[in-house]
């Protein structure tokens, strides 16, 4: 009886075994970034206080881990585990939304300038280039007076 006993509990042990290194490899794989073993580490100890923070004890845990502890998915702490994930997905998927909604580029206060404007622009840059050049030539007020008007209508 004691040898069946034995044998049994050294199949459970090669079976879990199997499981972890299968469901180890899995997770590798579709989380390639925790190849690193400082972000894997980063990773555990991050899990292992949201663990802790749900009600699991340090006892519980390494009986999970090393598959000496069923696990229940009907366990509210695993329910709130699933939970909380959840919602950080959905919070992550508003996030990305809000941040690819094109904006409109930005305008300068003001009244709309229309088409012609960039024409109009260099246009009226001309007519104060001219005009100054015209003030330092005559010194006269009617010259300076007239550059700064274009210079208002510049704006």
């Amino acid at each position: 009886m004691l040898g069946a006993q034995g044998r049994r509990v050294a199949e459970q042990q090669r079976r879990f075994a199997e499981f972890a290194k299968r469901h180890d490899e899995l997770f590798r794989e579709k989380a390639p970034e925790m190849a690193d073993p400082a972000a894997l580490a980063k990773l555990q100890s991050a899990a292992v206080a949201v663990l802790r923070h749900h009600g699991f004890d340090q006892s519980e845990l390494a009986a999970s881990w090393h598959g000496h502890q069923d696990f229940s998915l009907r366990d509210h702490r695993v329910q709130l585990l699933v939970r909380d994930a959840i919602l950080w997905r959905e919070a992550k998927a508003k996030a990305k939304a809000a941040a690819a909604k094109p904006l409109p580029p930005v305008q300068r206060p003001g009244a709309s300038q229309g088409k012609g404007a960039a024409q109009k622009g260099a246009a009226q840059d001309a007519l104060v280039q001219n005009l100054s050049k015209r003030l330092e030539a005559s010194g006269s007020l009617k010259d300076a007076a007239a550059l700064l008007r274009a210079r208002r209508a510049a704006r």
